[in-house]
């Protein structure tokens, strides 16, 4: 079964790739040209703009740079 769980404080641009199985958290902006691949767990206050690809599986905690 495939799910996204995007908390409805996240700002996510229109021209984002999101694939199955993704959990965005509060505050989370996801910007154009972003890719997420499916099991990508963004927790709270993460920040992904531009020309960016994120791969399966991954967890980006707050503050990650």
């Amino acid at each position: 079964m495939s799910k996204q769980a995007i908390h409805p404080s996240a700002i996510i641009s229109p021209n984002a790739q999101i694939a199955n199985n993704v959990e965005i958290g509060p505050f989370c902006v996801v910007g154009e040209g972003v890719k997420l691949h499916e099991d990508v767990v963004l927790k709270s206050h993460v920040v992904i703009e531009g020309n960016t690809e994120v791969g399966q599986g991954t967890l980006i905690h707050p503050f990650a740079c």
